[in-house]
């Protein structure tokens, strides 16, 4: 299936959970906050939410600074 995470389209895997396209894509899910189609996705839903097709993954890191 076809899916577009930041903006590049990736081919995945059918039945693919967002915790396995992190892992795929060595994402450190620590400070990181995720949206799919806009709609912020909360981290205890990352090991049981299955993407579909056509879905718009942002991937957003958390930086401190000052």
């Amino acid at each position: 299936m076809e899916i577009n995470v930041n903006g590049r389209p990736l081919t995945a895997v059918a039945d693919l959970s967002l915790q396995q396209l992190l892992q795929q894509q060595g994402v450190n899910g620590k400070a990181i906050a995720v949206a799919i189609n806009d709609d912020v996705v909360h981290r205890e839903q990352w090991p049981t939410l299955t993407l579909q097709p056509g879905d718009r993954v942002t991937l957003v890191t958390v930086v401190a600074g000052g």
